[in-house]
């Protein structure tokens, strides 16, 4: 792929150019936070499997408007979501030229309706940020390999496990890098990457990657 093209892309997806990690950035694979726990935190509702936030974060987050919201004696911070459908930036869904929905970052997943559906739940573990990953059965059947990378550059990553499942949800977990947060957690860089981007695509600077994002 041409560099002006990829460089306008990279732009263009991820504000300060935060995917140039992707490509240029050293990666590490630390060891991973493991938990039965957030298989519990996955109810039904009909066809819907919803992750139950409330209860994810011992009734300190909520999600509104502007995002995944913690507060907790010293800590309280706003999380942000967006994605890439196929290289093509969306905010919470992306739906197509056809008006047909693709994708979405939602805590309330439909595990077998085609559409690609993932969430993550930023939580605070004895003053440890952990990051609990949510994906469904239409995310593994469509994308496959999945890579999770995260810290403040971006700098770490590792595969996504497909093992534990609680109705077609699949959850795993990551210790995030609490150097990315200042100021008692009210700031944060870098952020958490979910999506198809291997190893084969890094080194091929392929930017048609799917994507779900938290900052």
């Amino acid at each position: 792929m041409h560099k002006a093209i990829l460089a306008v892309t990279l732009v263009l997806i991820a504000s300060a150019g935060l995917l140039l990690y992707f490509f240029h950035g050293e990666r590490q694979i630390p060891s991973a936070a493991y938990s039965d726990k957030p298989q519990d935190w996955i109810g039904q509702e009909g066809l819907l499997r919803k992750i139950d936030i409330d209860e994810a974060t011992d009734g300190k987050g909520y999600e509104d408007v502007r995002g995944l919201q913690f507060r907790e004696e010293g800590i309280e911070t706003v999380f942000d979501y967006d994605g890439l459908y196929q290289g093509q930036y969306f905010k919470k869904e992306f739906i197509d030229s056809e008006e047909k929905m693709r994708m979405r970052i939602t805590s309330e997943m439909s595990p077998a309706n085609g559409i690609i559906e993932g969430f993550i739940v930023e939580t605070f573990e004895d003053g440890i940020p952990v990051a609990h990953i949510f994906l469904d059965e239409d995310w593994k059947r469509q994308l496959g390999d999945t890579y999770i990378y995260w810290g403040a550059s971006f700098g770490q990553s590792r595969q996504f496990h497909f093992t534990a499942s609680e109705g077609g949800i699949y959850a795993d977990a990551i210790t995030d890098e609490p150097e990315r947060f200042e100021k008692a957690y009210k700031l944060h860089r870098g952020g958490i990457i979910v999506g198809d981007v291997t190893p084969q695509k890094l080194e091929q600077e392929d930017t048609n990657i799917t994507i779900i994002k938290l900052v």
